[in-house]
């Protein structure tokens, strides 16, 4: 060993990077929001792993659509490609979560356009609160809430079509609210 310039011996050591400095150094290099593109490894009951420059992240169900799903598999197949946003990451537990659906337009912005709208749904479920109506003719469509006041003393079931009016679409919250009364005025 030799001294700096300034006369003092310094100990200088080169090691390689363990996997743990690489994941760290990866984790921290990504910014909530950017998109990262990566391929499906594996889909589990409420999980999909995504393998993004060799790191496994995940992306929980409800940030798979902005639409209600019931299967991951029914969005994305084991091997696929896929683009998604970063949410965030935990260098603790050295986990990297991903967004789909921050890609993706929200539906209910559209919805709020159509405030005091009629439209024709079908009665996907019926609690003591109120009814929920899909309005659109798909599986997977929107589902808005009828509340119980709304459609106190009929005999509605699952399946029945009913007219209703879009009256209240809260952002904030994700939901709306339909009104039978104000349909039929």
């Amino acid at each position: 060993m030799l001294p700096d310039p300034d006369g003092v011996l310094r100990a200088r050591w080169r090691t390689t990077w363990s996997p743990c400095d690489r994941t760290w150094a990866f984790l921290t290099a990504l910014r909530p929001g950017r998109a990262v593109t990566g391929t499906v490894t594996g889909i589990a009951d409420t999980v999909v792993f995504v393998d993004v420059d060799g790191f496994t992240a995940r992306i929980r169900q409800p940030e798979l659509s902005w639409r209600w799903i019931g299967d991951p598999s029914a969005v994305v197949a084991v091997g696929r490609q896929v683009t998604a946003a970063v949410l965030g990451a935990d260098l603790v537990r050295e986990e990297l979560y991903l967004s789909l659906k921050a890609l993706q337009d929200n539906p209910l912005t559209q919805l709020a356009d159509r405030v005091g709208e009629l439209v024709d749904g079908v009665v996907t479920k019926v609690a003591p609160f109120g009814l929920f109506v899909r309005i659109e003719d798909r599986p997977d469509g929107l589902q808005g809430l009828v509340p119980e006041a709304e459609s106190a003393g009929e005999a509605v079931q699952v399946g029945d079509p009913l007219t209703v009016r879009i009256t209240e679409v809260d952002l904030a919250r994700q939901r709306f609210l339909l009104s039978r009364r104000r349909a039929l005025d």
